[in-house]
């Protein structure tokens, strides 16, 4: 007969290779406490590691809180990789006087600091992947802590699998099942009364909520509550495509300009249920921060549709939304004053490095030599660098912002337009029109950066020489997707 032990790993190898979490020749740190989960996941990553060869990187943060018995847990996990022979990282973490300095609670105060030492030592030690040990009934414990504070569909899926190099093998068992794991291997660990403590909201869920859920409700609460964040996660999925389907639709990202421009009229026709996450895409965009934007944020921003022109909000981090013509643009406080204004003309280094005075803006310019009439390599399907004919140009290029005759070739039959008349059919707020910087040649226009390229310059099968132009912001690349 299998043993209970043997079915667990088996079972976790298993959900390994579902999600391809660990790979030959990863390096995984893993945080061990000293606790029956953190200990366990280190006795099952070891049992791995006979099938798929990894090295594992353990990681202990003392929180400074618990005093003697924090210290006997530090040299428990120490003696533990010692014998098992698994590399040890230890930090020490004053979390009482991190918590107050940071105003959060000891429960936050933990957690982040737990996090940054799993980051530094994965920086560090070149890790690949942070694994968790989280299980069923901790994931049951978020679900019910995420519905009781509110959420959206995101956080009814609870922890995933995987999320960027964060893995969960432990998600596919419960609390049970880990302890009679211990059991049946003799494996020693040690208790962390704070865990007894109701002082912590995750500790109350643990302790009262679901075991009345599992007595006055349905034994098997814990499972089916998993069952359906798995669900969620995958409507979530779904939900997520729709939802970029949409914004690509609806939405003009400005890229380096830090604004969204939302058109009205096509986010009108959009179903009600992606008009949320829709807005909450352009939030989290401008802001390049998803916590602290709420629901209430949200639907702040989506009654000004509603709203006459001129009407705006301000918003967290420093944004501002504002209702202009058919659209509502989401940007930062004070950002147009921020762009060049004005902008004299400034001849581009062709090849060459350009740096745009009052700005963090760089234009990098090089020239591709065509072998036989084909690139080597494709055009980059990037907002910030483009491809022109250099072949066709006539004078020099430059950098600058609009002047009175300036012309744009709109498609391939040479039909040109007065920027003027491009910024009205394309909506672009008055208040940027003469702070967007332009490519120009002469009077003619190359490219409006983050709008679009002329169809004139464009490379075709004649181009003998391409010309790579890409705009850069500060001291890397960072915002050209």
């Amino acid at each position: 007969m299998i043993c209970y032990s043997i079915r667990m790993i088996e079972k976790i190898k298993d959900y390994i290779k579902k999600y391809n979490m660990i790979e030959e020749k990863d390096r995984v740190i893993v945080g061990v406490s000293g606790g029956i989960d953190s200990v366990c996941l280190l006795f099952v990553l070891l049992e791995v590691r006979k099938e798929i060869p990894f090295d594992i990187v353990a990681v202990h943060v003392n929180h400074e809180l618990r005093g003697a018995s924090a210290d006997a847990d530090e040299s428990f996990v120490k003696l533990l990789c010692n014998e098992k022979q698994v590399e040890l990282v230890t930090y020490h973490v004053d979390i009482r006087t991190m918590a107050k300095m940071n105003k959060q609670t000891l429960e936050e105060a933990g957690r982040g600091a737990r996090q940054a030492a799993f980051e530094k030592t994965c920086m560090e030690k070149h890790g690949t992947k942070i694994v968790m040990a989280h299980h069923k009934n901790d994931n049951a414990e978020t679900l019910l802590m995420n519905l009781s504070r509110g959420t959206g569909l995101r956080g009814i899926g609870g922890m995933r699998p995987v999320r960027g190099n964060v893995i969960r093998p432990f998600l596919c068992v419960d609390r049970a099942e880990v302890e009679a794991f211990a059991k049946k291997n003799l494996i020693a660990y040690r208790i962390d009364e704070s865990n007894i403590s109701d002082d912590y909201t995750r500790n109350r869920i643990r302790n009262h909520t679901i075991p009345f859920l599992e007595e006055y409700v349905n034994s098997n609460a814990v499972e089916h509550m998993n069952e359906t964040m798995m669900q969620m996660r995958g409507v979530y999925e779904y939900i997520s495509k729709q939802v970029e389907k949409e914004y690509d639709r609806c939405v003009t990202d400005r890229g380096m300009l830090h604004l969204n421009v939302i058109d009205a009229a096509m986010f009108e026709e959009v179903d009600e249920i992606l008009k949320g996450p829709i807005i909450l895409k352009c939030l989290t965009e401008v802001a390049e921060h998803v916590q602290n934007i709420t629901q209430t944020n949200v639907n702040t921003v989506r009654a000004l549709f509603d709203n006459r022109v001129g009407k705006r909000i301000d918003l967290p981090y420093e944004m501002v939304a504002i209702r202009e013509y058919d659209n509502v643009v989401i940007r930062k406080h004070g950002q147009t004053e921020e762009l060049p204004t004005g902008m004299n003309s400034l001849e581009l280094k062709v090849p060459g490095l350009t740096a745009i005075a009052g700005s963090d803006w760089k234009v990098h310019c090089s020239v591709i030599d065509l072998e036989n009439g084909e690139p080597q390599e494709a055009e980059p399907e990037k907002i910030y660098t483009k491809w022109f004919d250099y072949d066709i140009i006539r004078d020099t290029l430059e950098i600058r912002t609009r002047r009175s005759g300036d012309i744009i070739t709109v498609d391939k039959n040479g039909s040109r337009q007065k920027l003027k008349s491009y910024f009205i059919n394309q909506k672009v707020p008055s208040e940027l029109r003469d702070k967007i910087p332009l490519i120009v040649d002469g009077s003619d226009i190359v490219w409006i950066p983050g709008y679009r390229v002329s169809s004139a310059y464009q490379v075709t099968k004649d181009t003998k020489q391409v010309l790579q132009i890409q705009i850069t912001e500060g001291e890397e690349d960072g915002r050209d997707n």
